[in-house]
């Protein structure tokens, strides 16, 4: 009897909290009705183009094994390298008051400058492009009319061009802290620590 006086009990709970939390989804629908969502963005540095392609350079000169100081004398120099930064487009789906799960896209430009001592110092450029494709699960913890605050964690891969090389690795990408301001068209900025950006994201999005 008593067994049976606890499973009531515990059933009674859940069904409690189960409406409790329906109340609470209903209560956020009325407020925000919007069930996807599209973003653009603007990234700081990717990380994985540094460390793939950037600040290295392999010298095919035929000098440098057989006189390094040569070789490096009269090898190509680097001059100087620039990055657009990352470029980004993103859809979300909101499951939940508290969970979207997002797709993003980002795409990062990047080019460098050569002088080459044999060729009197002329100047030429190497360009490539990189490619990140992101999954993101994302939980949101304040969700008033204007303003949402939440956290992401994404794991996606990398593909990067430059020089006639390509690199392709897994990637990933932790959103300690982001904000949303408005409500059908509205603004966001987001910090950042991951392989396709550090530092910071920010952008505009409409809900629909």
């Amino acid at each position: 009897m008593k067994r049976i006086l606890m499973m009531i009990a515990a059933l009674a709970f859940c069904a409690s909290l189960n409406a409790q939390n329906y109340c609470k989804e209903q209560k956020f629908r009325s407020k925000f009705p919007w069930k996807y969502e599209f973003r653009i963005g603007y990234g700081g540095f990717p990380l994985l183009d540094s460390e793939q392609f950037l600040n290295y350079y392999t010298c095919d000169c035929e000098l440098a094994p057989m006189f390094p100081d040569l070789g490096n004398m009269y090898s190509p120099k680097i001059k100087n390298e620039f990055v657009t930064g990352v470029l980004s487009a993103e859809f979300s789906i909101h499951y939940k008051r508290w969970f979207s799960l997002a797709f993003n896209l980002g795409v990062n430009g990047m080019w460098r400058t050569m002088t080459d001592p044999l060729d009197g110092g002329s100047t030429f450029v190497k360009r490539g492009a990189s490619f990140n494709f992101m999954p993101t699960a994302r939980f949101q913890y304040v969700n008033s009319r204007y303003v949402r605050m939440y956290t992401g964690i994404g794991v996606g891969v990398y593909v990067g061009f430059f020089d006639g090389k390509v690199a392709v690795t897994p990637a990933a990408q932790f959103t300690p802290l982001g904000i949303s301001v408005g409500r059908k068209f509205f603004f966001f900025a987001e910090s950042c620590v991951g392989t396709a950006s550090m530092g910071g994201n920010a952008g505009i999005g409409w809900r629909f």
